[in-house]
């Protein structure tokens, strides 16, 4: 397995980058997690989603600085956005 990363400097990961990998590996699933489920795990999910990916939050390998409470808000959230499957 090769592994490369792609530097975000905003809230999402969805970079052009990012995009553009996707696209030539024919990528159609991401698993996801990160670091403050309730801002950039958050955006990013909802980035891929509608860029039309399957999307699949990893939410035991995520939290958010600002506590355990935003945590599960943000995953309450994301199982209405994304569906409730894709919060794995």
């Amino acid at each position: 397995m090769i592994w490369k990363i792609f530097t975000k400097k905003t809230y999402t990961a969805l970079t052009e980058e990012l995009k553009e990998y996707i696209k030539i590996n024919n990528i159609n699933t991401i698993y996801l997690c990160g670091i403050d489920t309730d801002a950039c795990v958050l955006k990013t999910a909802l980035d891929f989603f509608d860029y039309n990916l399957n999307i699949k939050v990893l939410k035991d390998l995520c939290m958010s600085h600002s506590g355990i409470d935003y945590h599960n808000y943000a995953l309450i959230l994301l199982e209405k956005l994304i569906g409730k499957n894709n919060i794995i």
